[in-house]
């Protein structure tokens, strides 16, 4: 299994580097330089988690940045917004598809498995709204949990499995938005309030 998440991992690096040079060829071919419309569409790939099963490798792929409508938060330098989660089976092979269970338009990102490998804790950002979710082993069913979830640039605040049915986290005070992930959404708000 190890093998098999090193060479998924090498083969993402891989095609995002045949991407870039696919990119940076086009645009030298036409005999020009790179432009705003070439960068809005690059892609990456963030962090990525297998489960303790052997089966799903899970990863957060960045939506190129014309496609992505939220730059409220986590906008600073690369692999920070627009995460889809996408899911590969190791076991079976074949092309790797979006995780099935989740609302598509927030940014996800992965946060990890439970110890057995049941359930998997994502966490969920729209416009100033975040979200801790709980999904069953591969994705298929995704439920919220409680309150937001208090959140840290550094990591400090984390959800984390205690069990395999049990996640422990600090929440946000009721109704109150944590203020790293909703500051950006609150001043654009009053700045240009929609009407």
């Amino acid at each position: 299994m190890i093998h098999a998440l090193r060479f998924f991992s090498s083969s993402i690096c891989v095609a995002m580097s045949i991407g870039m040079v696919a990119l940076f060829t086009s645009a030298n071919a036409q005999g020009r330089a790179l432009s705003l419309d070439d960068m809005m569409k690059v892609e990456g790939f963030g962090s990525a988690v297998a489960d303790p099963t052997g089966r799903w490798f899970v990863f957060e792929r960045l939506r190129p940045y014309d496609e992505a409508d939220d730059f409220s938060f986590r906008t600073y330098a690369y692999k920070k917004t627009g995460q889809q989660l996408w899911r590969y089976n190791i076991l079976h092979g074949g092309d790797p598809e979006r995780l099935p269970g989740l609302n598509l338009d927030p940014h996800s990102y992965v946060l990890g498995y439970s110890p057995a490998g049941s359930h998997m804790a994502i966490m969920q950002y729209r416009y100033g709204d975040l979200k801790l979710l709980a999904c069953r082993g591969s994705g298929e069913v995704c439920i919220s949990i409680g309150p937001p979830p208090a959140f840290s640039r550094t990591g400090e605040h984390n959800p984390v499995w205690i069990s395999e049915d049990e996640i422990a986290f600090a929440a946000s005070v009721e109704n109150v938005r944590p203020a790293l992930t909703s500051v950006r959404a609150h001043t654009g708000r009053v700045l240009d309030p929609a009407p």
